[in-house]
């Protein structure tokens, strides 16, 4: 059972049925034009403050991701994107100004491999991940895992490979980074090896052993996850599967809470119903 005071996490967006549907823009690549970019970074950047509104005054929660590629192809260095960013600074940190007790985050998409054995593939990952730590500091968010930039591990049995990527980022991205157990790849004992603080995702953990799933085993793995995170308070991902506990699709809404979360105070609710799984999540504690 969660805990009644539990931060509950939107992710990204709200779901197409919210009344204040929260959509961000994001042109395709040929659309990018400069005069393009400026628009929308403006308008995401405004999504982003209605959003966070949204969170703190209908929600009423503290917890929220925005989407990853904020402000759009700022990481391929496109004409005009630096411009852009440079236009809508002073918006971003007026909205850090303005919400200084939410906590944002951030998750990047399945592309990010630091563990890729293509150098290309890594430098791509990693121009993506400085892009988002540019976007946490100019919205005047603490450099730490209370703002985190969350990624999976990526190409399996390369620790080392991810351990010499990390080595690589600037501390404006690795300082905020976390990263987060999947179900092929990397369990939390693997990623507590990397000295990240490690994101537990419940669902993941259990679709990865392929079994019935003993609940003291994923207690360790929750605690072990915890354990790396310092003084900032853990961050935890919540979600089920659609047909049965092993089903990696995500369900509309959130039916069964694993035991393992309830040391946890901050949550992502990855459910498809967005805000609407966070409402009946609320009315089952």
């Amino acid at each position: 059972m969660l805990k009644p005071s539990v931060q509950l996490g939107l992710v990204c967006l709200a779901s197409p049925q919210c009344p204040t549907r929260i959509a961000y823009c994001k042109p395709q690549r040929a659309q990018a034009t400069p005069e393009r970019l400026k628009r929308d970074y403006a308008a995401n950047v405004a999504m982003l403050r209605q959003a966070l509104v949204y969170c703190r005054d209908i929600l009423h929660t503290r917890l929220y991701r925005m989407p990853s590629g904020l402000l759009p192809w700022l990481d391929a260095g496109l004409p005009g994107s630096r411009a852009a960013f440079d236009s809508v600074k002073e918006m971003m940190c007026d909205v850090g100004r303005d919400f200084p007790d939410m906590r944002i985050t951030s998750h990047p998409d399945q592309f990010v491999v630091l563990s890729s054995d293509r150098p290309d593939v890594v430098a791509r990952s990693i121009a993506t991940l400085e892009a988002e730590g540019e976007i946490a500091d100019a919205l005047g968010l603490p450099r730490s895992s209370w703002s985190g930039i969350n990624i999976h591990g990526g190409k399996s049995d390369r620790l080392d490979t991810l351990r010499r990527s990390l080595d690589r980022l600037s501390d404006a991205v690795r300082s905020r980074l976390t990263m987060e157990n999947d179900e092929h790849c990397y369990s939390v004992v693997q990623l507590v090896t990397t000295g990240a603080p490690v994101v537990y995702d419940a669902h993941h953990a259990i679709v990865s052993r392929k079994r019935e799933v003993d609940c003291s085993e994923l207690e360790e793995d929750a605690a072990l996850a915890r354990s790396t995170w310092g003084g900032v308070p853990p961050l935890a991902h919540l979600s089920n599967g659609i047909e049965n506990i092993h089903d990696r699709r995500h369900s509309d809404l959130i039916g069964y809470v694993p035991p393992s979360l309830s040391g946890y105070d901050w949550i992502d609710v990855e459910a498809k119903g967005k805000e609407m799984a966070i409402v009946a999540l609320r009315k089952m504690a």
